[in-house]
């Protein structure tokens, strides 16, 4: 991802795009609890083939 970003005591991370990632968590069976960070436009970046 992108860069991080201290407001008080807490760090927040910037996506390339300058917006705040989301934290996810994964409740599939094989991934139950997994957590990762992406950008709240990952979706629109993966459907116009922007990888």
């Amino acid at each position: 991802m992108g860069s991080n970003v201290a407001y008080g005591n807490e760090a927040v991370v910037l996506c390339h795009c300058g917006l705040q990632v989301e934290l996810i968590t994964l409740w599939t069976a094989d991934n139950s609890g997994r957590r990762f960070q992406a950008c709240p436009n990952y979706k629109e970046f993966f459907d116009k083939g922007n990888v």
